[in-house]
């Protein structure tokens, strides 16, 4: 699993099993992270390296970016 850094977002990406995970350090994690009562809340992640990994599929394009 090698991590890269996209020129376009600046955060980093992996690419496993062909699903591609964004990371996120613990003080910048999304909103929807947390249960939360207008947002449907991320349920599935996994800890890596010093990043909490969220797939792409579970993030809006406005955190992606």
């Amino acid at each position: 699993m090698t991590i890269k850094v996209t020129k376009f977002s600046k955060r980093p990406v992996v690419k496993f099993n062909h699903q591609r995970f964004i990371g996120f350090k613990v003080g910048s994690l999304p909103l929807n992270f947390a249960i939360h009562s207008k947002r449907e809340p991320i349920t599935s992640w996994f800890n890596k390296g010093g990043y909490t990994w969220i797939s792409e599929f579970d993030l809006t394009d406005s955190i992606a970016k």
